[in-house]
């Protein structure tokens, strides 16, 4: 049979290249995925203008194309990464298999494949550990050439910036054409792309900072794609294949996978009912330099004065848990009746009796939750692994360092059980911990750092905890390392988790409401099914089968096809939105202070940052408050809150909002808000309802000379400007809080039950003005106080 080629052109190789890079960049975002989402929108774009030209334009009248491209873009626009990447691939599937000739149906396929891989990294433990094996195996064989010992994961040798070039590779050349030979070469290319990315690790990642490892699978992978992209453009279909009709299954075949893999994602493989006010069992025989129970208290300020987890046992009861100290040996009897043991940096070695009863306990159904840090700190890796024996769980002598200028941001939350309220791992508060390994058949992956730098620990290095250098070194593993993980004992179940950080004082009250409450209550829980691997994949093919043959029913009707894609995308996420709500358990009568985030606040991160608000949330908390950062402002959502805090806002507050916080106030809520004259804009309506406003008459720093380390003897200011009242009558009563030389810096206007504080100062609270870990300022931090204290006497002493 003759074959008839289609010309090299320009045009083709861009078209393709822009959509495989763009997809790639959509799933691995490598930056800000604001950014990232934006630049692969432009990308796919300007592939759709190229393919409108070599793939046949798309009848413009017919509603589907629209459809599709809509569904890009608002997959684009979801929060959630992992639906985010579904609705995507699904979306460019249905616009690909709508061009129809093999290039669409190449195309579609190809989209679909990358969909169902997507979702099988994130919903189906069974799949991460083969995937990333077989990447470090492949390292090693590239290492071994080289006389190196390389351990690289799939994520930096660019598997996911290649997935979608490597799906149409094979759909093309394998599924529809049948040509191995192009086959062969496109994946000797395929292999030569990774190889490349393991050579620039490896020779160039120890004179790199360790921060820009991340885009190294970019730069490997923008060659390889291009290759691919031009040996794809190079050669035609066959006749034959052209004249074959549009290949409609494609979009039911995802729709099926979808379904699927929904069983791992939706947590029914192991099914877990919570239970009414859990009893929580802390160990406590270690206490010492890695655990305490202190929390947060004015008159102790600085490095180490948060004291550690004091805040957690604070938490769970009043999420209504009963909770235990065990501070004497572990026995049956001091395990009895408790629904989760918990353990923390134990360094301690257990005896014999002390394993078994603990393991009984939980194979008759209790929860064990293991948290840990990294490199063997004051000893507890032995302890530890010996405790986490049974389930094949080892904490590695290793800190686990994120090889991202972007943090943990771009790390994998499993969810194929765990119903985490958390969309982003940042919300899990993780910083530095130890990465672990599953060394049996049982145990599972929870959190999986897809650009974690399994950084090896300095026996020689006690004075800083034996940690590492922070940097690539031969032998060290980069890529997919585990963070956390998660095991089933008998009828209980087992969790090790690297990182003690989320649980501390200094995060919990952040990552609480993400995650803390709802692991607790899932460990807590009783069980009600464990199906296992081999059932479960059982009945995933059972449903795929009824899938496709329903399905099948619609060939011909490619609407329905397409629906049925994005309904199973909405089943799924509504199926994981039901199963969390049972595990949500939001903390009752707490002091919560919200700290704006929706309105462009000017603030940074980092605990000695001039504007971080570490230091402020250290204060609220030692005040009884729980701080919490929100977005969507709107009368229902106060509900329960008595503090609001804005920072310098970049956008404005709108009249509906200004309602809401006006009534807010009157209910007896505190509002501070804090701005330079400069950045004012933003308070500006809602400082103007009370009848203040920040003057344009700089008055400066106070003192004028903020040497470091000098003592603090009174109120200071970072960026002073006058506040000024427009209108005395719109409040019920004035009190200038802050002054100097006469000039008002900060005014408290009280209407109803409470008030706004408002402050001619956008720096005020930031962490050098309060508190850092090297240094505080205790006359600000006492003001503070004074005016919590003001706010709740101004609450008592109004009309009842």
């Amino acid at each position: 049979m003759s074959t008839a080629r289609e010309p090299r052109a320009a045009g083709r190789i861009i078209g393709s290249f822009t959509l495989l890079t763009s997809h790639g960049l959509l799933v691995d975002p490598p930056g800000d995925p604001v950014v990232a989402r934006a630049v692969a929108l432009a990308l796919v774009l300007a592939f759709v203008t190229m393919g409108w030209r070599e793939l046949g334009p798309v009848q413009p009248r017919r509603p589907l194309p629209w459809l599709a491209a809509a569904g890009y873009v608002g997959g684009l626009g979801l929060d959630d990464p992992l639906l985010a990447g579904l609705a995507a691939s699904a979306a460019l599937a249905a616009l690909a298999g709508l061009w129809g000739g093999v290039a669409g149906r190449a195309l579609a396929l190809a989209f679909s494949g990358v969909a169902v891989f997507r979702l099988a990294l994130l919903a189906g433990p069974w799949f991460v550990e083969p995937v990333r094996d077989l990447a470090i195996g492949w390292s090693a064989a590239v290492g071994a050439v080289l006389d190196r010992d390389v351990r690289i994961a799939p994520a930096f040798l660019g598997l996911r910036v290649l997935a979608p070039a490597f799906g149409l590779l094979v759909a093309r050349y394998l599924v529809f054409e049948r040509q191995p030979r192009i086959l062969i070469v496109g994946l000797l290319g395929f292999a030569s792309a990774t190889a490349l990315s393991v050579l620039a690790i490896e020779f160039a990642a120890p004179q790199m900072q360790t921060s820009s490892l991340a885009i190294v699978p970019w730069l490997t992978g923008v060659p390889a794609g291009l290759f691919l992209a031009s040996l794809l453009a190079g050669r035609g279909p066959t006749a034959a294949v052209e004249q074959e009709p549009a290949f409609r299954p494609v979009l039911g075949g995802l729709a099926a996978c979808l379904s699927c893999l929904a069983l791992f994602g939706t947590g029914w493989s192991h099914g877990v009912d919570p239970i009414d006010r859990p009893h929580v069992g802390l160990y406590s025989r270690n206490a010492g330099p890695i655990l305490d129970w202190e929390r947060p208290r004015f008159g102790a300020y600085g490095a180490y004065s948060l004291g550690m987890f004091g805040r957690l046992p604070e938490l769970l009861v009043a999420d209504g848990y009963e909770v235990s100290f065990l501070e004497d040996a572990v026995t049956p009897e001091s395990l009895r009746g408790l629904d989760a043991l918990v353990t923390i940096n134990v360094n301690q070695d257990w005896t014999e009796d002390e394993l078994l009863a603990v393991w009984n306990h939980v194979e008759r159904g209790a929860g064990l939750l293991v948290i840990g840090d990294h490199t063997n700190v004051q000893g507890s890796r032995g302890s530890q692994n010996d405790l986490l024996a049974p389930v094949g769980i080892e904490f590695r002598f290793d800190s686990a360092f994120p090889a991202s200028p972007r943090s943990w941001a771009g790390s994998d939350l499993v969810s194929h059980v765990w119903p985490t309220g958390a969309s982003r791992p940042l919300e899990l508060g993780v910083a530095v911990g130890a990465s672990l390994d599953l060394v049996g058949r049982s145990g599972r992956p929870l959190l999986v750092g897809r650009h974690a730098l399994s950084d090896a620990g300095d026996p020689t290095a006690g004075d800083r905890g034996y940690l590492g250098d922070y940097r690539y070194a031969s032998g060290e593993r980069l890529g997919d390392g585990i963070l956390a993980a998660w095991a089933s004992l008998g009828s209980g179940r087992v969790v090790a988790f690297g990182d003690t950080s989320g649980f501390q004082n200094a995060a919990i009250d952040r990552t609480y409401d993400a995650f803390v409450g709802q692991l607790f209550a899932w460990v807590s829980g009783r069980t009600t099914h464990d199906l296992g691997p081999g059932a479960t994949s059982l009945l995933a093919a059972l449903v795929a089968a009824a899938g496709l043959a329903a399905l099948w029913a619609f060939r011909s009707r490619p609407a329905l096809q397409a629906l049925a894609v994005f309904g199973h995308l909405g089943v799924l996420w509504a199926v994981a939105a039901a199963v969390e709500s049972r595990f949500s358990r939001p903390v009752p009568d707490s002091r919560i202070a919200w700290i704006d985030t929706g309105h462009l606040p000017r603030t940074e991160f980092g605990s000695d940052a001039e504007r971080s608000l570490d230091g402020f949330e250290n204060t609220l908390v030692r005040a009884g408050y729980r701080p919490v950062l929100g977005s969507k402002l709107s009368a229902s959502a106060l509900d329960g809150v008595e503090l609001f805090v804005t920072i310098a806002p970049a956008r404005p507050y709108s009249k509906e909002e200004c309602d809401a916080l006006e009534s807010f106030v009157r209910d007896g809520g505190l509002v501070i808000a804090c701005a330079s004259y400069p950045e004012s804009e933003g308070v500006a309506p809602l400082a103007e309802r009370f009848g203040l406003e920040v003057l344009p008459r700089p008055v400066g720093s106070i003192p004028l000379r903020r040497e470091p380390g000098r003592a603090r003897t009174r109120v200071e200011y970072v960026d002073a400007w006058e506040v000024g009242v427009v209108d005395p009558a719109r409040s019920d009563d004035l009190w200038v809080y802050g002054e100097h030389d006469g000039v008002p810096l900060a005014i408290l206007a009280r209407r109803g039950a409470g008030a706004l504080f408002l402050v001619g100062d956008g720096r005020f609270l930031g962490s050098t003005n309060l508190e850092t870990p090297n240094e505080f300022s205790e006359p600000n931090l006492v003001f503070l106080r004074g005016l919590f204290q003001d706010a709740q006497r101004l609450r008592e002493e109004a009309p009842r």
